[in-house]
């Protein structure tokens, strides 16, 4: 393929918080180059290198028009990301078309009908090397393994309802629902829909469900909750407060008192991002009342309460 898409989360900019203008970031020049920067991250740099190549190559031999279009497609997709405040590498992916475009317009179209045009192709065919080689070396930067957590729980067979409050609760659904049997359906309620809600990041639309410890073992009796899925601390990331908000930290309170067990803990990784942070299951040892018909879950961004049937 003529891309490497490579996509890293990166350092975000903070430039956006509670009770600031919501267009302040505008008026940085860092907020305005980040994406640049991030080029070489989500095209590669021999990508990059080919499509001002293209461009300056499409100018010398007069066929600029060809690559109006996906010049204005760069031109509009770079503006359009870089009005957003939030930022991080993989946002620019739609970027990734025009860049293709405009190195095999400038390499291919320009030098056509010209005694260059097999040159043109055949640095073209580099190119496809030197992606294809860079991006099967390239670290794939998956998302952690968290299907043993989701196994003991299945194996256990007791419970309908399962907290997980985690960076990667999308991972634990996933495996979940691939390991779980399809007559035995169990229902999994995330920390950051049930204790609290947020839009994308914690500074945005951000609302805390419950005050106390009190109140989220009221959440686990009435819905019935025997086991809560958590990683034990945050990553080692710039924004690690955003996946730990406080009642995220009153959960795990919680759960080293006396009316949780630890039944399994796992390593998650050994990069520099998560090798210190582990997935532990716990599970609530007395006995639980019948669950509640209905689970009903606030989404303020909806402006409404979402109800679940328990059937």
């Amino acid at each position: 393929p003529l891309c490497k898409c490579n996509l890293l989360q990166g350092t975000p900019i903070p430039l956006s918080y509670r009770g600031n203008p919501p267009w302040q970031h505008l008026l940085s020049a860092e907020n305005w180059i980040f994406y640049l920067r991030a080029l070489p991250n989500v095209l590669s740099v021999g990508m990059v290198g080919f499509a001002a190549a293209g461009i300056l190559l499409a100018c010398a031999m007069k066929k600029f028009s060809l690559l109006r279009f996906p010049i204005l497609w760069a031109i509009i997709f770079y503006l359009f990301a870089s009005v957003i405040c939030y930022k991080e590498p993989r946002y620019l992916y739609l970027i990734v078309p025009a860049g293709v475009l405009l190195a095999v317009g400038g390499f291919a179209k320009s030098l056509e009908e010209t005694n260059l045009a097999s040159a043109g192709k055949a640095l073209l065919a580099v190119l496809m090397i030197f992606q294809y080689i860079t991006g099967s070396l390239a670290d794939p930067n998956r998302l952690n393994d968290y299907s043993q957590a989701a196994k003991i729980i299945i194996q256990k067979n007791d419970s309908k309802v399962v907290l997980v409050d985690a960076v990667r609760d999308g991972q634990f659904i996933f495996d979940m629902r691939k390991l779980r049997k399809t007559n035995s359906p169990i229902f999994i309620l995330r920390g950051s829909k049930l204790l609290y809600s947020r839009s994308a990041r914690r500074r945005w639309n951000y609302q805390e469900h419950i005050k106390s410890e009190s109140d989220i073992l009221k959440l686990i009796k009435k819905y019935g909750i025997r086991y809560v899925v958590v990683e034990s601390t945050p990553p080692n990331v710039p924004d690690w407060r955003d996946y730990f908000p406080p009642p995220s930290q009153k959960l795990r309170h919680l759960l080293q008192g006396r009316r949780f067990r630890k039944i399994a803990s796992y390593p998650i990784s050994d990069n520099s991002v998560w090798k210190n942070v582990r997935l532990n299951v716990y599970r609530y040892k007395y006995k639980l009342n019948i669950p509640t018909k209905t689970i009903t879950i606030p989404v303020p961004s909806m402006g409404k309460d979402v109800g679940i049937h328990l059937n």
